[in-house]
Order: C-alpha cells, then structure tokens, then sequence
C-alpha cells in the first residue's frame, strides 16, 4: 500500500511506503476480524437469523464484551441493563447491530496497542466516543434516518491517528500533539511531515479490512466533507459531530460555541435547511449530553 504524496520526500519524517508497511505487517492492527467479518455478513442478509447470529458473535469474547459494554452506553441510552448478546441484537436491531460489531471491533483493536501508546489510545477512543455520541444525537434530534452507520462511522473516522501511533509512534508525537484545535491545515501539516494524512491512511487500511464503504468515506472525507461523494450526508454528520467533539476536548466546555462560515458545522446545516440558531442550540446541546463520556480502560 501507499499513501498520498504532498512533498519532497528528503524531508519527511517516515516514508509513506515504510509506514504503510509497518501497518501491514502489524497483525493485531486488523480492524475486523473473521468472526466479526461473518457476523456482519450473516446480520445483513435478509433472512438472517438472530440465534445463528448470537451463536457465532459468542465465538468472539472480546466482540460480546464490547457489544454488551457499548449497549449499556450512554450512547444507547437502554432503560434496562443489556446482559446478554441476544438482548442486545433484539434491541438494537439487525442493521444496527452490524454497525455495533464495527465500534465493538474497533475498541477491541484499541486493547491489543503497544504499551507505549497507552495515552493516544485512551485519549482518542474517548474523542471518537464523544463524536459517536454526538453524531447519533444529531441523527435522533433531526430525523435524519441513519441506523446506526452515523455511530460506526464515528467511531472508526480517525482510525488512521491510532494507526500512525502504533506504526511509528515517535513520529506520532511530531504529527499529532493531540491538541484537537483541529482546522484542514492539519491534512496539509502530515503530508508535510509524512507524505499522506490520516485521512488517507485510514481510508486505505479500511479498504483492504473490508469495511463497508461508507466508512471508509467517512474515514476518507471527515476533514473535507464537500469532497464527500456517494455517502456525503453521512459524512457530513460525522464531521459536524467530529467538530463539536474537537470543541469539547480543546477547551472542556460547550459554552462559547460558535458556527463559523467554512465550519463543518456550518457544511452540515446548509442542506437542511437549519438555521445557525438552531444549529448552535442543537451543538451545545449535544455537548453537554457527552460531556461525561468516559474514555476507554
């Protein structure tokens, strides 16, 4: 594999083809695995069946753990504890539940990283978490028809951050000082330092781990959303959700928020209809909802 070029390669910390490389051969940095790759399979197909379904996901201990922990979220907001495997497929639905083995599998993937990455790990499954959060309280409140693809998408959108720090984490530390004071001059910062972004990277690595595809536009596509092709109000929401989640973890508060002009945010609203009123009240709101997410353990 190989990522996206952008500058005199004399200069770069890490050549894309020797990071690529370093990721390829790092076995536990597979997103999916082949028990999770069968159930998203069997829960898609139109007469699937739930007892099947649960019987292969239970060959998978850290899948069960995962979809029993993220069921209990907040993110779901289940009236009643969710303690069983089928519990949590008929409560959330087969489709839903596709998208649910993806986040589960994602945090899986987080506990098998270096040690030595321990900090980046937790700090950014919390942002993704929040964003995940956000995204599906953006999706309830206006009725967007997402189910469940706005969580997953969240979930996964800064895979290729993760993937840097466990492929090559002293360079991890020069390209992303983890501030979330995030802007698109960011994409334009890693080419610089190594040849592709994380954008790039992640969408790569999402393809050959057979992600569905609208994931991997959200990976692709979070930071530029009008570029965003066939899935492009998905990615829209997500980058929105990125945004107000960036916010939140830069400065701990929701209060000051503002929707600017080339903003995400902004790129969300505009082909809703929604005015910037609204649009603000819906954001803060949304942030003090997460505001109390906690990161991972």
């Amino acid at each position: 594999m190989s990522g996206k070029g952008g500058s005199d390669h004399s200069e770069l910390l890490i050549e894309p083809d020797e990071l690529m490389r370093r990721i390829d051969s790092y076995a536990d940095l597979t997103m999916l695995t082949t028990v999770a790759l069968e159930a998203i399979e069997m829960a898609g197909a139109p007469n699937c069946s739930v007892p099947e379904l649960v019987e292969v996901i239970e060959k998978d201990p850290r899948l069960v753990t995962g979809i029993l922990t993220l069921s209990n979220s907040v993110a779901y907001q289940t009236r009643r504890e969710v303690k069983s495997v089928q519990h949590a497929v008929m409560l959330v639905g087969l489709s839903q539940c596709q998208n649910l083995i993806v986040s589960c599998s994602i945090q899986s993937l987080l506990t098998k990283m270096p040690s030595s990455v321990e900090w980046a790990r937790n700090v950014i499954w919390r942002h993704s978490l929040q964003t995940a959060t956000l995204a599906r309280y953006f999706n309830q409140q206006l009725d967007l028809g997402f189910e469940g693809e706005e969580f997953s998408g969240a979930i996964v959108h800064d895979i290729g951050r993760l993937l840097l720090a466990a492929a090559a984490p002293d360079v991890f530390e020069v390209v992303d000082r983890m501030t979330f004071h995030e802007s698109r001059r960011i994409l334009q910062t890693e080419r610089a330092l190594i040849g592709t972004d994380h954008c790039e990277m992640g969408a790569i690595v999402g393809v050959a781990d057979k992600l569905p595809a609208a994931l991997v536009e959200v990976i692709r596509y979070h930071h530029t959303p009008e570029e965003a092709r066939e899935h492009a109000p998905l990615v829209r929401l997500v980058a929105a959700a990125d945004e107000a989640a960036n916010r939140l973890m830069h400065y701990g508060t929701a209060e000051g928020f503002e929707i600017e002009d080339d903003s995400a945010f902004a790129k969300f609203l505009q082909p809703l209809s929604i005015s910037w009123e609204e649009g603000t009240r819906l954001a803060v709101e949304g942030m003090w909802l997460v505001d109390d997410v906690a990161g991972t353990s």
